[in-house]
């Protein structure tokens, strides 16, 4: 529940503070990072049942499943860099702070994967609880001081690798391991239907920046963000 209160605090706060024109510009780059967010939940299952079977039936493997997460996150960081290039977004700095924030997503999903799979539930809902809630108070110091839209999605950033940093201490130092096969058939189509889907449900803001004003794609934005509020409620 706090992690839901949290997401849709986030996001009416910012759309209040922010104003139609920086919220436009923010939801283009947040959209990329909803992306990886949603689709690194692939890893997590993956990672997850790995971790059950090793608990079930001990095989003395070692653990390659952060490997996995890494290359998957360099990937889609990759991805967002063939973007910039080619002039889909126009700031640079914002786009370098969204392939930034991809990859940690991976290696996050990836430990709470394995808290998962090792029946330590109340340790996910911390951790996905307490990133959501940090990215909260983080943007709202943002916004205080002043960063705009740029200071949020440093925010946004600097939450994502102190989640994945803090989170794989955690699951190591638990000892928590996954002998699930590394980039398994199964887990990169998962992986990858996750990601078009989300891709294109989740990319309709950033289209509408590209063709309209900076003032209408905050709008828009600002109501499609509205709408997935009152779905998270």
């Amino acid at each position: 529940v706090l992690g839901i209160v949290a997401t849709a605090a986030f996001q009416l706060l910012v759309i209040r503070r922010l104003g139609p024109e920086g919220f436009g510009l923010l939801a283009a780059y947040l959209a990329l990072i909803n992306v990886a967010s949603i689709g690194s939940s692939a890893v997590r299952s993956s990672v997850a049942v790995g971790a059950a079977r090793s608990d079930l039936q001990p095989t003395g493997k070692r653990d390659r499943t952060l490997r996995e997460s890494l290359v998957y996150g360099l990937l889609f960081a990759a991805a967002v860099t063939i973007m910039l290039l080619t002039g889909a977004y126009a700031s640079w700095f914002a786009g370098l702070l969204v392939a930034v924030s991809v990859l940690p997503y991976f290696v996050f999903a990836r430990a709470q994967g394995l808290m998962q799979g090792n029946h330590k539930v109340t340790r996910v809902l911390v951790w996905s609880t307490g990133a959501q809630m940090a990215q909260l108070l983080l943007a709202l110091i943002a916004l205080r001081l002043g960063a705009g839209w740029i200071g949020v999605l440093a925010a946004t950033a600097l939450v994502a690798v102190l989640g994945a940093l803090l989170s794989t201490g955690d699951a190591r130092r638990l000892g928590l391991i996954s002998t699930v096969r590394p980039f398994e058939p199964v887990a990169m189509r998962a992986l990858v239907i996750t990601i078009a889907f989300t891709w294109l449900i989740g990319m309709d803001v950033t289209g509408v920046q590209q063709v309209s004003s900076a003032a209408c794609a905050g709008e828009y934005g600002a109501v499609v963000s509205l709408v997935k509020v009152a779905f998270l409620i």
